[in-house]
């Protein structure tokens, strides 16, 4: 996991550097293929604020434990500056690679979520058995707040449609019309140019038209832009605002005695509206039992 915002550049390093702390492996016998992939999901929207190695195992008669092979990984990893690596087995149920705990903290609001995250990562760090605690919640991702000066915009005859459609128009893109041609209807999109969208400057520099005067005014003159680090998604759960802490166990402690010792601090150190769920594997055996 790197920090939000990254870049390939930024990535490319860190990812060839984890390939070079893995390859013993490989000529050790333990893994078969190893394959590093930035960045981690698949589609259209590509974020290199986090990387992925996909590690395929010998057969189990020609290596060791998975367990320890796991643990060797951490160690290898565990001194990466810049980044934070975590090593998932695939769980036994189902298709996931999440860490085994999945520990969910429900409430009114992302501020009051977070601090209870705070509350609850703090009093469970002394845990050496709950290895690599992490949540789904990181406020690093770096954007931008326009604030748009109504009555400025109002004095110089600029609506908030049009100031809203050139901003689409310049910083992503918006679909105009379409055409016919050979029979096949085509879209016609505009878009602005990509070399100019990176910084807050190059927002500034765009300028929009009066629809009284028709005269092209800088954006500057109308909007006030702000930078600040929010989370890059804000997930609920059961229709829930939630957080999810996920973590990796100890080779003798079991998920069942993460969840109570969890469980513990949820009902000692948050509040009564707190509402405490789990996924993962945990929520599969549950299911499995009472079906």
């Amino acid at each position: 996991m790197h920090p939000q915002g990254a870049s390939f550049e930024y990535i490319e390093k860190y990812m060839d550097e984890v390939e070079g702390r893995l390859m013993p492996l490989v000529e050790a016998g333990d893994i078969k293929r190893l394959l590093i992939r930035a960045p981690r999901g698949f589609g259209a929207g590509a974020d290199f604020s986090n990387g992925m190695a996909i590690i395929v195992l010998e057969d189990w008669a020609e290596r060791r434990s998975a367990n320890e092979i796991i643990v060797d990984i951490r160690a290898r990893l565990a001194d990466l500056a810049g980044i934070r690596a975590f090593p998932i087995m695939r769980q036994a149920f189902g298709r996931g690679v999440n860490k085994p705990v999945q520990f969910v903290i429900g409430g009114p609001s992302y501020e009051e979520l977070a601090d209870w995250r705070d509350t609850m990562l703090e009093k469970a760090k002394d845990n050496q058995n709950i290895i690599g605690l992490d949540h789904d919640y990181q406020e690093t991702k770096p954007q931008l707040r326009v604030i748009i000066d109504r009555d400025r915009a109002a004095d110089l005859g600029v609506s908030i449609s049009h100031l809203g459609r050139t901003l689409e128009s310049m910083l992503g893109s918006r679909l105009v019309t379409t055409f016919m041609r050979d029979g096949e209807e085509y879209d016609v999109i505009v878009e602005g140019n990509r070399d100019n969208q990176n910084t807050a400057t190059d927002m500034e520099n765009i300028y929009v038209r009066s629809d009284r005067s028709h005269e092209l005014i800088p954006l500057s003159n109308l909007v006030t832009i702000e930078e600040f680090a929010d989370a890059s998604s804000l997930n609920r759960y059961n229709r829930m605002r939630s957080i999810t802490l996920e973590a990796n166990l100890a080779p003798d402690y079991s998920l069942g005695e993460a969840l109570d010792y969890l469980n513990h601090l949820a009902s000692t150190y948050l509040p009564a509206e707190a509402v405490i769920s789990y996924k993962g594997r945990h929520w599969i055996i549950k299911n499995l039992v009472t079906r």
